[in-house]
């Protein structure tokens, strides 16, 4: 299998017998589009063709991957499907990294419909979609005081430490909200960001009533802040795969359900953080301590047993009432007859407890070997929705 890039190859597969340096492309081989273009495409309508198309965000994209385009799963399902069709496979990705479900609807669906039109006439059609993971990491955004952009913080007794400036001198300390006390500022030798000169202090998030470990809380603030979160969620995902639909009756719309990395040794242990790049202020200090909070299993379950909040996030809990984001995605996707939605959650699962590694040091993003689990389980999903 060969790949190729841009509308160029696409030319020279419409019309084979144009002369130029761009070599043929032969069935099982991709071509890899970079953006839309319905003349060029149009042409391609006459010839034995297959198209694979992705929206989502940085998963896929393909971050974590050697190779963003090619090592992407959605390049590999692609390449999957061409080489067991020996179709020729367009392939155009327009996912977008650090997309919210509310992004990707209001960004990259019409782009998706454009494309569903122009090639309604290619025989197979995949779209892989997936979307949510960055709503449920919008909970650990650091709260920012809205005067200096600098972070809030918050001690384990619960109290919030406040930036200030002095305007003489442009000094930044802290002050304890509780108390009105001033505290010196250090400064993290990584990211030049300020914290509190506080023993224990954490980071404010904006789901905080989630992590802070109190039952009251998480009854009175966690669950109100979960609610609105998967009910925008799913108005989100409901519109964005009825757009999806548009146009692409034919093809299997693939949908992503989410993983956890967080249950890799390396990420429970610590030897792995969540935002090892510390250059974008608003991840400087999401790792370390609250990753514990993440992972911890401390919510009861109908068996009798206890779960982490992260598996509560996605799998969801009866005994509170909430699906999660892959139930909600599962029941959304089964409104709509070629909507596939495909599990990713226990392979992960499995490989992180059989002491594998599946995900980079970010304990977000998949590695190579977790980008091909990916694409085996996509392409997977795919055979069966078609009868193979």
């Amino acid at each position: 299998m060969k790949r190729f890039f841009a509308l160029a190859a696409l030319v020279a597969v419409a019309a084979p017998g144009c002369s130029g340096s761009v070599t043929e492309p032969e069935p099982g081989d991709v071509i890899v589009l970079d953006e839309v273009d319905p003349a060029e495409a149009r042409r391609g309508r006459r010839l034995d063709l297959g198209t694979c198309s992705a929206i989502g965000a940085s998963i896929n994209f393909g971050i974590g991957a050697s190779d963003e385009t090619t090592g992407s799963w959605t390049y590999q399902t692609c390449a999957l499907y061409a080489e067991f069709t020996k179709q020729i496979a367009l392939f155009f990705n327009q996912s977008e990294p650090g997309a919210t479900s509310a992004d990707i609807l209001a960004n990259q669906t019409w782009t998706q419909v454009l494309f569903n039109y122009i090639t309604q006439r290619i025989d197979g059609r995949i779209i892989m979609a997936a979307s949510g993971g960055n709503d449920l990491l919008d909970l650990l955004d650091p709260v920012l005081d809205e005067t200096t952009g600098i972070p809030l913080f918050v001690g384990a007794d619960g109290v919030v430490y406040s930036p200030v400036v002095d305007p003489a001198t442009g000094a930044i300390s802290f002050v304890n909200t509780a108390t009105g006390e001033l505290v010196a500022a250090v400064v993290d030798p990584a990211s030049g960001i300020p914290a509190p000169a506080v023993a224990g202090v954490q980071v404010l998030v904006n789901g905080a009533p989630c992590f802070a470990g109190d039952p009251t809380l998480f009854q009175t603030q966690c669950l109100p802040l979960l609610g609105q979160l998967f009910g925008e969620y799913e108005a989100n995902l409901r519109e964005t795969l009825r757009r999806l639909t548009l146009f692409a009756d034919d093809a299997t719309i693939l949908f992503r359900l989410e993983y956890s990395a967080f249950d890799e040794a390396n990420c429970l242990t610590g030897a792995y953080s969540i935002g090892v790049d510390n250059t974008d202020p608003a991840n400087a200090f999401i790792p370390g301590a609250q990753i514990a909070g993440f992972v911890a299993p401390s919510l009861p379950t109908a068996d009798g047993g206890a779960q982490s909040l992260v598996h509560f996030l996605l799998q969801g809990n009866p005994l509170f009432g909430v699906e999660g984001l892959n139930g909600v995605a599962r029941r959304v996707a089964s409104e709509f007859d070629n909507v596939v939605a495909f599990d990713t959650f226990d392979a992960f699962l499995a490989e992180a407890q059989s002491g594998g590694d599946f995900v980079t040091q970010d304990c977000i993003h998949p590695n190579d070997a977790g980008h091909g689990k990916i694409a085996e389980l996509a392409f997977a999903a795919w055979l069966e929705a078609n009868g193979f």
